[in-house]
């Protein structure tokens, strides 16, 4: 007989372990599904960050494209020009420069989620910028300048540095215009007309 109770004893307890260790089972599949509900959230809450961020910016990085662009094309067809036209290039120069500086890296960490790096592209291009645009300000403002056979070493320079800024900008606009057509594409005529 008290082998027996030994028996059912034992029994009671592996039940009772069992129970217990199925039950943490369960607590611990429950604080996984909660953590990955948690995570998918904060996924869409990144995601929405960074495509609102990419609707705003997108205007600005174009605009910074294009005027890197059009300086390119200056800088590469205006060997020979006159004078009076680089006074031109250098006010565009200078307002490339203000264009740049009103873009900060706060406006452009929301948009690292995005892809092909766009954000940190975009902060590579306007480092470049301002290299640039501190060089050309430098060279074009002094004196020696009116010397054509002095330009060609500076504007080869020039050229290379604007070709990687336009490069970067275009591959970080591509995305930010991805982005921002998913997240606040253009409206509908239906839902502008009600």
């Amino acid at each position: 007989m008290r082998l027996q109770q030994l028996r059912e004893l034992k029994m009671a307890n592996l039940v009772w372990e069992a129970l217990s260790a199925i039950g943490t089972l369960a607590a611990v599949a429950v604080a996984l599904w909660f953590s990955a509900q948690s995570m998918r959230a904060s996924g869409r809450v990144e995601k929405d960050r960074a495509e609102l961020a990419a609707a705003k910016m997108l205007s600005p990085l174009s605009a910074l494209e294009r005027k890197v662009s059009n300086l390119f094309s200056f800088f590469s067809f205006s060997s020979g020009e006159p004078f009076g036209q680089y006074r031109d290039a250098l006010i565009e120069i200078q307002g490339l420069e203000v264009m740049a500086a009103s873009i900060s890296i706060e406006d452009l960490y929301p948009l690292l989620h995005l892809k092909n790096s766009a954000a940190k592209r975009s902060a590579r291009a306007l480092g470049l910028i301002q290299s640039f645009t501190a060089d050309a300000n430098a060279i074009l403002s002094h004196h020696s300048w009116s010397d054509v056979a002095q330009r060609e070493p500076h504007q080869q320079k020039w050229r290379e540095m604007l070709s990687e800024i336009k490069d970067l900008l275009a591959v970080a606009v591509l995305a930010c215009k991805a982005a921002a057509s998913t997240g606040a594409p253009r409206p509908t005529p239906n839902e502008i007309h009600g």
